[in-house]
């Protein structure tokens, strides 16, 4: 009877075994792959940089390179005797942990003040199993293909001392920020991913894991040396307009979803771009203000210069001090006012009563007639194909008297052409000189409760505001203003047209 039990006993525990040997631990940890920690580069990743220049400057002495290559560089293939190895250490700052880098590495050159970083193209999945943040990889370039994109036209990397060469003087040699990528040369000079079945022969994962010590910069140090790094960013919040909104989970999000930050102190404007493939595309941006962590990189048109996150954890907003702008919110009123207090069409042009002032860059409001004016003619700004790297334009109203009545409405209509990199916001000012030198300086609030179109609606339609109530407005010298900001980087930061501007009561 005992061995019967013995036997039993043993037959249920080799059971249990199989059965726990066949689970699939979705927790398993980083593969230890034990490579020797001498380091074996032997150039720097800055390599690609130079290469890349070179091949800029041998467009000038060769007719028969096209220029459509001029920002690509192929590394020679390994010869016979493999003495010809290109071989560069880089630390890793972006993994798919999260799921917010899909298919691609993002590396620099150091743990730590780093001076160059770059982007891995690769067709595979769970890189962080092998290559997660911190941990130094080396890779062989040979047969590798690299690029530089700033997203415009023949866009080249900034050098201060860089002379355009023979024949190139058509090259914008501006300060656009601009990335460099890494992979194999597909059609048409484009670089794509790395074979799933061929990178982890280029890509040697070291045992050598590093703490990764983001960058703190200002917006300001925003430059080819610090994208595709890890920065942080001090005095950040995100914009009133986007409170309310989830990471990448609103309806309208495809891809990947940006959501526009603010620094309290220089006022400038950038997107913090999250996938929506990634784990926490559901959860609500944070409403308060702080430092927030990540890689500085590109909108996926290489327009602007975009923040991506490893981790929400990297977003600290602790401070409930928010710098958001002043509001004005009487709210809407249900019918419109039969009075005409201000009424214009721009039928006969942009009035002298209204200043249509450039705050930055080259372009203006302007009349325009045709298929998409709503009557007659209507006004519209657009930095499309500008090369300015800012775009703000205001177009202001003439001084309204709002104590010398009560029950004031506005309403007007506005469109839109490609807006998707620009916006338009309606202010007012109630402290204003009048003077162009004196916008600056003047108190500029938000019109809140006015619709106005969004990027998304069709380019022929035209968007009423609304009946806006006004009547909470004081002020002998009221002005609306109509603020568009842009830039001329990108071929979709398009066009607003607004038109029908009426004030009643």
């Amino acid at each position: 009877m005992i061995k019967q039990i013995i036997k039993i006993t043993l037959s249920l525990l080799i059971i249990v075994a199989s059965f726990t040997s066949c689970v699939d631990d979705k927790n398993f940890e980083t593969p230890q792959i034990t490579e020797n920690d001498t380091d074996i580069s032997n150039t720097p990743l800055s390599v690609i940089k130079s290469s890349i220049l070179q091949s800029l400057s041998l467009v000038s002495t060769n007719p028969d390179i096209p220029d459509s290559s001029t920002l690509i560089h192929t590394f020679p293939e390994l010869n016979a005797n493999e003495d010809n190895k290109i071989i560069v250490a880089a630390y890793v700052v972006g993994d798919d942990t999260t799921g917010n880098f899909y298919k691609k590495l993002i590396v620099q050159d150091s743990p730590e003040n780093p001076t160059f970083g770059l982007e891995i193209r690769i067709d595979a999945g769970n890189l962080h199993t092998i290559y997660n943040v911190g941990r130094k990889i080396y890779i062989q370039l040979n047969g590798l293909t690299a690029t530089y994109l700033d997203g415009s036209q023949g866009g080249a990397p900034s050098y201060p001392n860089q002379s355009i060469p023979d024949g190139h003087a058509d090259i914008n040699y501006n300060n656009i920020p601009g990335v460099y990528k890494l992979g194999v040369l597909g059609e048409d000079f484009y670089v794509d991913r790395i074979s799933g079945l061929d990178y982890e022969k280029i890509i040697t994962r070291s045992s050598v894991s590093e703490t990764i010590v983001p960058s703190l910069i200002s917006t300001n140090d925003i430059s080819d040396a610090t994208m595709n790094t890890a920065v942080e960013f001090n005095n950040m919040q995100f914009e009133f307009n986007e409170l309310g909104k989830t990471y990448a989970g609103e309806a309208n999000d495809a891809y990947d979803a940006s959501r526009f930050l603010i620094n309290c102190e220089t006022e400038y404007v950038f997107g913090l771009m999250t996938s929506t493939f990634s784990n926490f595309k559901y959860l609500a941006i944070s409403d308060k203000k702080g430092s927030v962590k990540g890689v500085l990189m590109k909108n996926f048109r290489e327009s602007e210069p975009v923040v991506v996150l490893n981790s929400p954890n990297d977003v600290n907003f602790t401070e409930t001090d928010r710098c958001d702008p002043i509001f004005l919110d009487c709210g809407t009123a249900s019918t419109a006012g039969t009075t005409d207090l201000m009424v214009e069409n721009f039928d006969g042009g942009i009035p002298a009563t209204w200043t249509n002032y450039i705050q930055a860059g080259s372009e203006s409001w302007e009349t325009f007639s045709g298929s998409n004016a709503l009557s007659g003619q209507s006004v519209r700004m657009g930095s499309y194909q500008s090369n300015d790297e800012s775009s703000i334009g205001w177009l202001i109203s003439p001084a309204i008297n709002m104590d010398a009545q009560t029950g004031e409405t506005l309403e007007f209509q506005t469109s839109n052409s490609y807006s998707d990199g620009s916006k338009l916001e309606l202010m007012y000012s109630n402290d204003w000189d009048g003077t162009e030198a004196g916008i600056a300086n003047a108190n500029w609030g938000l019109l809140t409760a006015a619709t106005i179109v969004s990027d998304d609606e069709y380019y022929q339609n035209w968007v009423s505001s609304g009946v806006v109530d006004l009547s909470c407005a004081e002020g002998t010298n009221f002005y609306l203003a109509f603020k568009y900001t842009g830039s001329g980087s990108s071929d979709f930061d398009g066009t607003y047209e607004l038109d029908e501007v009426a004030i009643k009561f």
